[in-house]
């Protein structure tokens, strides 16, 4: 018992400095509510974002912490969207598009020509080109507002590098969900 004990527990002090150090590993996409998870309280409906127009580029920062922006940088021959590593930096501005019912979310900068577009992936958000972008709902709550996609969350590590990964729940202490604003950029 005690061999599986501390098996157990190093095998989670592994998975916890993975997902601390790089892009973590996500669910694969699934149906709204499907699963067991909690998630955050949002409501229902899909509506542009306060004070959002689509064309226009923002910084999108955490609304609790507008001290991180998010920016990208390289992983793997991919550019990953991740907060800025450094306070008080807005990061990389964004520019919202209509899509249907949400938007797709483009960096205005990128280290590869053409790929400029959030897309969500197992390992994170990725840059890539326009048609392969995701489709992002945007979820109003009082604590600002959340970008869905695939019935899944932005969320941002407690410490470390803070890669954004899709997912339905978070661990308390451990990932914490996205809350948004978006400051007009200059």
């Amino acid at each position: 018992m005690r061999r599986f004990r501390s098996s157990l527990l190093a095998a989670i002090a592994c998975l916890t400095m993975l997902t601390l150090t790089s892009p973590g590993v996500a669910a694969e996409p699934s149906a709204r509510g499907a699963g067991t998870a909690v998630g955050p309280a949002v409501a229902e409906r899909t509506a542009p974002a306060d004070g959002i127009v689509p064309g226009t580029r923002y910084y999108l920062e955490l609304n609790e912490d507008p001290t991180r922006g998010v920016t990208f940088e390289p992983y793997m021959n991919w550019d990953y969207v991740l907060l800025t590593n450094d306070r008080g930096r807005h990061g990389t501005p964004v520019v919202f598009h209509r899509k249907g019912e949400g938007y797709v979310v483009e960096s205005t900068s990128a280290n590869w020509g053409g790929y400029r577009y959030w897309q969500v992936v197992g390992n994170g958000v990725r840059l890539n080109t326009e048609s392969s972008a995701t489709v992002f709902a945007v979820r109003h709550s009082n604590r600002g507002f959340l970008l869905e996609a695939y019935g899944n969350y932005a969320t941002y590590p407690v410490g470390g590098k803070g890669w954004l990964v899709f997912y339905a729940s978070v661990l308390p202490n451990f990932r914490e969900f996205a809350y948004w604003r978006a400051v007009e950029a200059d």
